[in-house]
């Protein structure tokens, strides 16, 4: 197996018989992520979730080529359902990483739950992921509303 990461990422030329995984290794700097080098195509990528892996590969290589995101690579292989579930998911993954990285800006410390002020009156949002729903704050609302849709996204 040829493992691939943000060291060799670029090593594209192994022999059609060896299997490279993208993965991006513990402790990578923010600016190293993702740096898998020119996209794979479809027909190569040869492991159970290889819809999800080129998806990921897309996005990552040219986030603003909408068309090559979306554009089905081979759809005689592909069913469409399955092509705008895996979007889907992938659109769930990315907001939780859009999530994440705005932990600095609200979390539980700063801002324990959520409030707002309307004619005088406070009003604190409840998180529905809970039962009974509970207040908490901005970012826990939004992972767990996102968390919540993913499961049932998944499960349903």
């Amino acid at each position: 197996n040829n493992e691939s990461n943000n060291d060799d990422a670029n090593n594209n030329s192994s022999p059609s018989n060896s299997v490279i995984i993208r993965r991006n290794k513990p402790g990578s700097k923010n600016e190293d992520l993702y740096s898998w080098g020119e996209p794979l195509p479809f027909e190569s990528l040869h492991s159970p979730l290889n819809i999800p892996e080129y998806i990921q590969q897309t996005i990552r290589h040219n986030s603003a080529d909408i068309s090559s995101i979306i554009t089905i690579p081979n759809p005689d292989l592909i069913d469409v359902n399955l092509w705008i579930y895996e979007h889907l998911r992938q659109f769930l993954i990315e907001l939780n990483l859009f999530i994440l990285a705005h932990d600095s800006v609200t979390n539980s410390t700063i801002d324990p739950s959520m409030k707002v002020t309307v004619n005088g009156e406070e009003y604190v949002f409840l998180c529905a992921a809970f039962d009974p729903p509970r207040d908490g704050s901005a970012v826990d609302y939004m992972l767990n509303t996102v968390l919540q849709a993913n499961s049932v996204f998944c499960n349903g």
